[in-house]
């Protein structure tokens, strides 16, 4: 529908207020200064929307409200950044809907593309990751073509924060007008030359949904972003030499253990590791299985387990592999003599000086309570998926440093000793940068 525009002149103030016809049903009034809403006052997003109105490119209803909360259109959403960035915009022609000039305006100036549009039409509900592809294209433009990776440039740039304290993304949700405001707002402060904070939690969780990992986001120290090209999960596999077993890795997780609201807390919940103690010439004294410190990392392994046919006769059921560090500071891969000799007696309950396996029977108890159970001779059956997790616990802080940081992906030690094919596969290599500290 064509927009119809009333100006109507106020003797006593001189102030001109226009009335849109955005849809069918609705008219709204764009606002001046001086106009104030009522359904805005203390509203999280009040500030923006302020600013919004100030600058003009969003409008208010006939009642004098906002409706905060209402929802927002592809289309109406590409006219407010249209208007906030001063994009020029041609007239529609005849038989076209009122948004085309808009549509087409967005696509000539680089934010908008026809392909963005897989379900729906212009007039479905805005969701936030329509609202990353925009953000993310009109303030960096950003030629990115994986459309998994939008959410993790826009989280991290700023330009969008989660939805709760642990930075849930909810990708598929549709955008309010106050959501949709404060995001025009972030992508004009950037566009200034601000640097905006980011939300560590959600740009973790956009992370993992690209890529299957957090270590850019939470380990920048060991993995600094220039080496995110060398990071290539496909690679951690393993197939079996009989053809039968193969495994992929699809999640690399880091857990802060001091932070109670990290978005993965849960999947590490219940795991404990084994801290050995040794004598002053490396001799074992004891081993101690303990949960991971506050202070501490704690990372996991997710493997997808898959058969083409039928399981080995005689076999053990195969519990899954995993991922492994070498050579990040936080050992015990180097210097493991030292840790025997020196440290491993100053390990206890609350601290951590070197890293540690989860323990082997705590890794298949709790597997069994996810349904993967390497004692049930039903277990791993042809045409199913199953996923085998394993963790590590790690301390924050260096106990030496190295030239490079590794992750190895080990695949499961049982079949693949039987196999005679079990070596690791390197799948992720980068240079510390000890001028970083991890968030």
């Amino acid at each position: 529908m064509k927009k119809k525009i009333a100006i109507l002149a106020f003797a006593a103030t001189t102030v001109l207020t226009s009335t849109i016809m955005v849809n069918k049903s609705e008219t709204v009034k764009a606002a001046s200064s001086k106009v104030s809403f009522f359904d805005i006052r203390g509203h999280w997003a009040e500030q923006a929307i302020n600013g919004a109105i100030q600058k003009g490119y969003v409008d208010g209803y006939p009642d004098d409200s906002f409706k905060p909360e209402g929802q927002v259109t592809r289309a109406e959403f590409i006219k407010m950044v249209d208007n906030a960035l001063n994009v020029s915009v041609g007239i529609a022609g005849a038989g076209d809907a009122w948004y085309i000039p808009y549509i087409n305006a967005a696509v000539t100036s680089g934010f908008l593309q026809w392909s963005d549009v897989t379900s729906g039409d212009w007039n479905t509900p805005m969701t936030r990751k329509d609202l990353a592809r925009v953000a993310v294209r009109s303030t960096t433009g950003d030629k990115n073509t994986d459309d998994q990776k939008w959410m993790y440039l826009a989280t991290k740039a700023g330009l969008i924060t989660g939805m709760d304290d642990t930075g849930t993304l909810g990708e598929d949700k549709t955008t309010t007008r106050s959501q949709s405001v404060t995001i025009i707002e972030r992508i004009l402060s950037i566009k200034n030359g601000q640097t905006l904070s980011f939300d560590k939690h959600a740009v973790s969780r956009a992370e993992v949904a690209w890529h299957g990992t957090n270590i850019f986001t939470m380990w920048p120290r060991y993995f600094p972003d220039s080496f995110m090209d060398r990071f290539d999960m496909s690679k951690a596999k393993w197939d079996s030499s009989d053809g039968i077993y193969h495994e992929q890795l699809v999640e690399f997780v880091i857990v802060d253990m001091e932070d109670a609201s990290d978005p993965f807390r849960n999947e590490v919940d219940g795991m404990t590791f084994d801290f050995q103690k040794n004598d002053a010439n490396g001799k074992p004294l004891k081993t101690e299985t303990l949960p991971a410190p506050t202070k501490s990392y704690v990372t996991f392994s997710k493997v997808k387990q898959s058969l083409t046919s039928e399981y080995p006769k005689g076999m053990y059921a195969t519990e899954g592999g995993s991922a492994v560090l070498s050579g990040l500071g936080i050992g015990p891969s180097v210097n493991q003599k030292e840790w025997k000799t020196k440290y491993s007696t100053q390990e206890n309950k609350d601290t951590i000086l070197f890293t540690k396996n989860q323990n082997a029977q705590n890794t298949v108890n709790l597997n069994i309570k996810r349904g993967n159970n390497p004692y049930d001779p039903t277990y791993l059956v042809a045409g199913k998926t199953y996923y085998w997790t394993t963790g590590m616990v790690h301390p924050k802080g260096d106990m030496f440093s190295d030239t490079l940081s590794f992750l190895v992906f080990m695949p499961a030690a049982y079949y693949s000793t039987i196999s005679g094919t079990n070596k690791g596969v390197t799948f992720a290599t980068a240079k510390p940068n000890y001028n970083v500290v991890n968030p």
